[in-house]
């Protein structure tokens, strides 16, 4: 390896291509079959002028890194080899080394904590790393890099060798790495720290974690070595300290506040080092006013304080001894972070992560540049960086702990199946509305308001869960039977809503329908038709079917009078749109119906054509029958033709809708129906005969189960009504098939059943014998939501518990109070 400071090209380049041509000429046959040293002075005449400045910044830029060792120039005879493949998405098929393999490090008496074997060999391996005595990493650029040009017959390589002083613990959750890092910060501490590039050395150790996590990371210091150690927390109305007071039982340090003044107590006055820690901007500034801040052993802050001027600029100005940097993944995927981190110098860099990203080249190439290293985009130089600077250990540091895996089955009661048996015919109802336009929702979708953003399958197991429709508090005391009144409300009312919307719509129809057939030169557009050609149809879209028809035939026997006055209110309110452009705005919405896929006479359509003159050309909308009949003075096409086929569709959509609106109704009376009745109190309409494991199907009729899958058998439809059934993938079943007779792993809902419904009453049985036996409970829910309901609960049968929320305080509090003997229970959501 040569030395590291480059030299510039001495051999000078030739101006005329006569002069350059004998170079071209010979060089290849000068280059050696096997990779050589090349001399500075050769390396235009190797690779060219352009190529060779782009080594010579390659090196110099390389020079920068402290890491550096040295560098060398090679070349030789093209080898026929194509270059590997190059790119931020280059796949690694490889896996992360462990410490297997490195010798453990002997027990340290000072930790209160024993490490294990496993930790103590990959503490032995950080030790060696940050020594320098480990393998050096060479980084190979040259003819396979982006940055160069091709040359035929000749490959050329620049490598350059780095010896990092940190590296990356990739562990799995749970391996101890935190603990490891706290070890490796106390036991170098004492070594002599040079300065550099001008920066005054600065002892402590700077450790960035998330901002949740710096409260746990005192704990784990005071854990590590008790009295030995004393801890403060800046930035809080009352600054924190960590006393070393056990309880009687517990397994490790209480921490507890204090007060400002608590800093110099008897329990820091007996410490050898101290660790600070500064929560925010705020608490950063109280750190630098500590005299004695620059002795500590370690200082924790958040990602945060990175986004603040002057904790950076502070940070900036001075060589630290190390870098610890927690949750390394989080700290990457914000870029401007990442630089920040980069700026600081220090003499060791450390990042701990469970997850880290290292799938691509490009992920390998973003965790070398934390440590200054440049990496080409390419397998191999990842690779080594990789096996050089990168350790994952998955075995377990404690001892094997055994696992009691129980299911306990629980029946809903029957009200609880009928709301979730009502929501999942809804959810599968198809959108029978012709011509919808994107984006319509029917109206008995909206009954399930608090369930219908998550979808269907999430929908259903909420309410699994918890018989709740909506997301209000009202939800947390109501019984499965007002959940399944407050359903039948709502769903009165959608009917009674898509009734008016028939009315309305037909009216206006009519009247379109006749004003368009009257105005001269124009065509007219067809009457609404209401019936189908389906000869299958439920009684509920037959129901929806004769409503149209008589409010059409209602509709068609008024008096031109008669139909203005009926309809006056709502024509008043239906807004038309009118531009100056019409054969622009013709144009354009045309061109956008055979984009989408919308004829022109439709709702959707419509509501496009509006925004096309309206927002686009500068129209303007004008109501009722003047915005009409201006209608017709519009040049191109026949304007009120199109508005009156619009109304039409709404006919047919308000239809669909309130078919399916009686359809959901119906079968949620059904359920209830079949849920409320006594054995023996409904017969089967086909066998005539007590209902024997009922199903219900989705126009809302009640069958034996064999009876009914018998008869789909030959014939695919509903024996009371005809509506198409297919298959029985349709039907439902009205009872739980859970064996009737109990058995060791079924809950049947005990004295508190009610309020909370079957599974949560289940749940807080369960948790109140696990109070009585002195034990404690971790209970991890889907949802945020679910977690107040089953907070709710155990508030009211009286078992403590608290909800893990909040910031990072918040949280910090709560896993303090869950320590205590007085709280049992801890909730955690798993969308938080």
């Amino acid at each position: 390896m040569g030395d590291k400071r480059p030299q510039a090209p001495s051999h000078s380049v030739q101006s005329s291509e006569e002069q350059q041509a004998p170079s071209k000429r010979h060089r290849v046959a000068e280059a050696p079959g096997k990779w050589d040293d090349l001399p500075a002075e050769k390396l235009t005449f190797c690779i060219g002028t352009k190529d060779a400045s782009t080594a010579v910044g390659l090196i110099n830029s390389a020079a920068r890194c402290p890491a550096l060792t040295a560098y060398d120039l090679r070349w030789r005879r093209h080898s026929g080899q194509r270059p590997q493949a190059s790119g931020w998405l280059v796949q690694l098929l490889r896996s992360l080394l462990d410490n297997a393999n490195d010798p453990p490090m002997p027990i340290w008496p000072a930790l209160s904590v024993e490490l294990t074997e496993p930790q103590r060999r990959s503490l032995r391996w950080m030790l060696t790393k940050e020594a320098g005595t480990d393998d050096e990493l060479v980084v190979e650029r040259g003819c396979q890099d982006c940055r160069f040009s091709t040359h035929r017959g000749i490959d050329f390589q620049v490598r350059f060798s780095f010896t990092l002083r940190g590296g990356i613990l990739a562990d799995s959750m749970g391996y101890g790495k935190t603990l490891l890092a706290v070890a490796l910060t106390a036991a170098s501490c004492g070594e002599a720290l040079p300065e550099r590039k001008g920066k005054p050395p600065c002892s402590p150790t700077l450790i960035f974690v998330p901002e949740n996590l710096v409260y746990q990371w005192l704990r784990e210091f005071k854990k590590a070595f008790g009295e030995a150690v004393h801890v403060r927390l800046f930035g809080r109305h009352n600054s924190p300290a960590v006393s070393s007071s056990r309880r009687s039982g517990s397994a490790g340090p209480e921490l507890s506040i204090g007060t400002p003044g608590e800093a110099e107590t008897s329990s820091s006055s007996t410490a050898t080092f101290s660790v600070y820690a500064a929560a925010s901007a705020e608490g950063w500034a109280e750190l630098m006013l500590e005299a004695n801040w620059s002795d500590a052993l370690a200082l924790v802050m958040p990602y945060s304080l990175l986004r603040s001027v002057e904790p950076w600029f502070c940070l900036h100005r001075f060589h630290w001894r190390r870098i610890i940097i927690d949750e390394l993944h989080e700290a990457l995927s914000c870029q401007t972070m990442a630089d920040a981190l980069a700026l600081i110098s220090s003499q060791h860099v450390w990042g701990l992560s469970g997850t880290l990203p290292t799938a691509t080249a490009g992920d390998v190439v973003r965790l070398a540049a934390l440590f200054g290293v440049s990496l080409p985009i390419d397998e191999t130089n990842a690779g080594r960086f990789l096996d050089c600077y990168v350790r994952r250990n998955n075995s377990s540091v404690a001892d094997n702990i055994p696992v009691d895996q129980h299911c306990q089955v629980v029946r809903p009661n029957p009200m609880e199946r009928a709301i979730y048996l009502a929501c999942q015919h809804d959810f599968d109802l198809p959108l029978e509305a012709p011509e919808a336009h994107a984006g319509y929702v029917p109206a008995f979708l909206s009954t399930w308001r608090g369930l219908q953003e998550h979808g269907r399958e999430a929908a259903l197991v909420k309410l699994c869960c918890h018989h709740q429709v909506t997301t209000t508090d009202v939800e947390l005391l109501s019984t499965p039977a007002q959940s399944v009144e407050r359903l039948r409300i709502w769903k009165k009312h959608h009917c009674e809503e898509a009734k008016r919307l028939i009315q309305k719509n037909a009216l206006l129809a009519e009247w379109m329908q006749r004003n368009a057939q009257r105005s001269p030169g124009h065509l007219t557009a067809k009457r609404p038709v209401t019936s189908t050609s389906c000869a299958s149809i439920g009684d509920s879209d037959r129901d929806a079917q004769d409503l149209a028809e008589a409010e059409v035939a209602k509709a068609v026997a008024m008096t031109d009078e008669q139909l203005l006055e009926a309809c006056g209110k709502d024509l008043g309110v239906t807004a038309f749109a009118l531009c100056d452009r019409p054969n622009e705005a013709e144009a354009r919405w045309l061109e956008w119906c055979e984009k989408s896929g919308l004829c022109p006479g439709t709702k959707g359509a419509i509501s496009r054509l509006r925004k096309i003159m309206y927002d686009e050309l500068w129209g303007r909308l004008v109501d009722g029958a003047d915005g009409w009949a201006a209608l017709s003075k519009m040049s191109g096409r026949d304007w009120q033709a199109d508005y009156a086929a619009a109304q039409q569709s709404r006919l047919h959509e308000a239809v669909a809708d309130f078919g399916s609106s009686l359809r959901s109704a119906r079968f949620l009376e059904s359920a209830v129906r079949q849920a409320s009745s006594a054995p023996g109190e409904v017969e089967c309409g086909i066998c005539l005969q007590e209902m024997r494991f009922p199903c219900i199907t989705p126009c809302a009729h009640i069958f034996c189960a064999v009876c009914i899958e018998r008869s789909l058998v030959s014939k695919p439809e509903c024996p009371q009504c005809r509506a198409p059934v297919q298959g029985r993938s349709q039907l439902s079943a009205l009872q739980s098939s859970i064996p009737s007779s109990p058995s060791s792993n079924f809950v049947q809902a005990g004295s508190h059943d009610g309020f909370f419904g079957s599974k949560i009453t289940a749940l807080v049985a369960k948790l109140e014998a696990i109070q009585r036996s002195g034990e404690k409970a971790v209970v991890f829910a889907q949802w945020q939501d679910l977690i107040f309901k089953i907070h709710a609960a155990l508030s009211q049968y009286g078992v403590p518990a608290a909800v893990l929320a909040g910031g990072a305080f918040e949280r910090a509090s709560v896993l303090q109070q869950f320590e205590s003997p007085t709280l049992p229970v801890l909730l955690l959501s798993l969308e938080d």
